[in-house]
């Protein structure tokens, strides 16, 4: 019996020094993956409340307190304390625990980067504590696995990271008849059509065809001025008389994609479309510009205008 007791309580001592032996005073706890994205993007979306919103794995458990956002996932909450350009500081919180978390990211290529989520819990004192304790860092770390999971699904798909849908494509149409004027405020549907209509009038004049709808490009030429080209695919090249003139494409790539509102949803389109092209480290030969599918002249509700946006790559 004696022996039986000595040897329990052998067992039972081994076991709680095991405890302490294994679970140290103080859990760190750390998850990480790599992503494919530019510097600028993982700052725009690990380092901002609103970037979150786009990834976080339960929308709906995004909701406002003390004027910050809280991102709740399954039975933990994370706000954001601080952010940085190296990532942001947060607040954990679950349950007892209250914790100090860091979301790092860390570029390792061009278009890769390195995020972790860490932090640290005191285990606790009694063998019992440090058990229990040792159970929720294990949640933390699975929860954190989630997060991070779902980061990446997104970052994954680049249609939610630029808003765009980009396809390949090459040139096709090689001969256009195009014109250039200058406004000093950004031109609108009467200024752009006023050059389709002087392109098409020299059009006709020379029995040419168009062979696609009116081209569009808008750049800031100075502080003061707007550069406005715009082209009118054709199917032979035609005389001519300054401002109009005759502008030919060579083989090559193009990148394409559709949106469908108004200028400022096309604007938004052609910011994304350039980050897009820098991110994927393409080289542009010649500027993007802006097939308009829809006749904005007849289209008064700019809500259905259809535009193509055409970026020359190499």
């Amino acid at each position: 019996m004696k022996k039986t007791l000595l040897i329990s309580g052998s067992l039972l001592l081994l076991f709680l020094l095991s405890i302490y032996l294994f679970i140290p005073g103080t859990i760190s706890i750390q998850s990480q993956i790599h992503i494919s994205a530019s510097d600028v993007n993982a700052l725009k979306y690990i380092s901002t409340s609103s970037g979150w919103g786009k990834w976080w794995p339960e929308t709906n458990l995004i909701q406002k307190k003390n004027k910050t956002a809280e991102f709740c996932y399954q039975t933990f909450c994370y706000q954001i304390i601080k952010t940085s350009n190296s990532g942001a500081d947060i607040n954990l919180k679950t349950e007892d625990i209250n914790s100090v978390t860091l979301l790092r990211y860390m570029p390792i290529g061009r278009d890769s980067v390195e995020v972790s989520l860490q932090t640290t819990l005191q285990s606790g004192n009694s063998p019992l504590k440090r058990m229990l304790n040792y159970q929720k860092a294990l949640k933390i770390n699975r929860n954190f696995k989630d997060i991070l999971g779902s980061m990446k699904n997104f970052f994954n798909d680049e249609k939610l990271v630029y808003g765009l849908e980009v396809k390949q494509d090459v040139v096709k149409l090689k001969t256009f008849l195009s014109i250039e004027k200058t406004s000093a405020i950004y031109p609108d549907v009467n200024f752009v059509y006023g050059m389709v209509n002087d392109l098409r009038k020299n059009i006709r004049q020379y029995t040419a065809e168009e062979t696609a709808v009116p081209m569009l490009n808008v750049y800031m030429l100075n502080k003061k001025n707007y550069m406005v080209t715009v082209a009118i695919p054709i199917n032979k090249e035609i005389p001519f008389t300054k401002p109009i003139f005759i502008n030919t494409m060579v083989d090559g790539k193009l990148l394409v994609t559709e949106v469908k509102g108004g200028q400022q949803t096309i604007k938004n389109a052609l910011f994304s479309f350039k980050n897009y092209v820098q991110d994927k480290q393409f080289t542009s030969p010649a500027m993007p510009y802006e097939m308009m599918i829809t006749d904005r002249s007849a289209e008064k509700d700019t809500s259905k205008w259809v535009t193509k946006i055409y970026y020359p790559v190499f």
